[in-house]
């Protein structure tokens, strides 16, 4: 499957160029940015958990995870059931462009800058620049955010707290607390702690700089 997004690679640098440089124009300076503010990486909790609940493939995968692409458009064909495939990559691109229409259109552009990704940054970079931007619900947009406003250090949280972070991403925390969103949120909290606690029990956890 790698060949695939080493295809697309090819051609989205070759035809996609003027897009690509946009992009990078808007994400390098964000990045270095967070390097010189943040000069040490996140507990390792952070990464595991993150790539539990949102990109169960992510070290297997070069910015497009094709399987899942497959696995969802045949779900969605012959069961009529949504179910996401972007990878952690195609959401830091979502993120950075803005773009957060329904569209085939923004779904290819995602993949073929997504797909330049691993060529630019290293994975445990970009899982800490996805971590640091993305969306966590009111008043919390970026890791910085949500933390301060949990009155959490980043640096001292325990897993319970990571992993109620990292829920936040699919259930974002709203102003007025709704009760259906919290109670999904501590189900999915629950549920990324526990596989979390059996992969460290299987030493199966990822390498980060």
């Amino acid at each position: 499957m790698d060949f695939f997004t080493s295809s697309v690679k090819i051609c989205a640098l070759l035809f996609y160029k003027d897009k690509i440089q946009s992009f990078y124009n808007k994400l390098l300076p964000i990045t270095k940015t967070l390097d010189k503010k943040f000069l040490y990486p996140l507990p390792l909790p952070y990464y595991t958990m993150l790539i539990i609940a949102e990109d169960k493939r992510f070290w297997k995968h070069e910015g497009v995870d094709w399987l899942s692409i497959i696995r969802a458009m045949r779900n969605n064909i012959f069961y009529k059931k949504m179910e996401g495939a972007s990878t952690i990559q195609q959401q830091l691109v979502r993120i950075i462009t803005a773009d957060y229409r329904y569209s085939y259109r923004r779904k290819i552009k995602e993949i073929l800058i997504a797909s330049t990704l691993n060529s630019f940054f290293t994975k445990e970079n970009i899982l800490k620049y996805y971590l640091f931007l993305a969306y966590y619900g009111w008043r919390s947009n970026g890791l910085l955010n949500h933390t301060d406003l949990l009155k959490i250090n980043i640096y001292k949280a325990s897993e319970e707290e990571i992993a109620s972070i990292i829920a936040r991403l699919k259930y974002p925390i709203t102003k007025n607390l709704v009760k259906s969103i919290e109670d999904k949120h501590k189900i999915r909290t629950k549920f990324i702690l526990s596989v979390y606690n059996n992969q460290k029990l299987k030493n199966e956890t990822i390498r980060c700089k």
